[in-house]
């Protein structure tokens, strides 16, 4: 009876332990490792990359060029002017009008076009740049051992825009709740980092 009692003693014992081991791994498994994180200020990286300098640089060119184009298209409507004064004979002096009336509206639809041309232009030029960017960032977390990369937007206090026909109340409130990084120590900020890293890449190619 005693061998009995102290063979059951023993095995509630062994099996304490067991549980107690086994909660213990599962308490390890439930706790998460901490997570790296690292900011960057978005802004000022795409404000300091030749990639954009570069890129800016192309688009002035195509504006001049649309510029020109457009100063050709203009003085070959006003070039009518003089024509249909000397011209003498009245059907073509209507035919003269005519053609000037058609190609007034097809100067207009052109400068339409180019507009839109430009603003497309500018638009995937931006969209390339934050692929770029957001690129480059990924390769850098991986190698220094980051898990998140957040854009750091707590600089500055939110303001009002005077411009806008919308309350200031509604501005305020907007600006705030758009925010994502309250607070972000300077040793977590890899925004130089990045900038050194793309900048370097995009001379080794020969600036483009």
């Amino acid at each position: 009876m005693v061998r009995f009692k102290l063979l059951a003693a023993a095995t509630l014992v062994t099996l304490g332990l067991a549980g107690a081991l086994a909660l213990s791994a599962a308490a390890g498994h439930l706790m998460a490792s901490p997570t790296a994180v690292a900011t960057v200020q978005l802004d000022k990286v795409m404000n300091a990359l030749a990639l954009r300098a570069a890129a800016e640089a192309e688009l002035r060119i195509q504006g001049e060029q649309l510029d020109k184009e457009r100063e050709r298209r203009a003085q070959a409507i006003k070039d009518f002017d003089e024509r249909i004064a000397n011209e003498v004979d009245p059907a073509r002096k209507k035919q003269l009008v005519d053609d000037k009336a058609l190609q007034a509206i097809e100067f207009q639809w052109w400068l339409e076009f180019a507009k839109q041309q430009i603003d497309v232009e500018r638009a995937l030029r931006f969209k390339s740049l934050y692929s770029e960017i957001r690129k480059e960032i990924r390769l850098f977390a991986g190698v220094q051992g980051y898990d998140l990369v957040l854009v750091d937007d707590s600089d500055g206090e939110p303001d009002w825009d005077d411009s806008l026909k919308i309350a200031r109340e509604v501005q305020i409130r907007q600006d705030i709740l758009k925010r994502r990084v309250l607070y972000a120590a300077d040793n977590v900020d890899i925004t130089e980092q990045i900038i050194i890293r793309m900048n370097n890449a995009f001379n080794a190619k020969g600036g483009g």
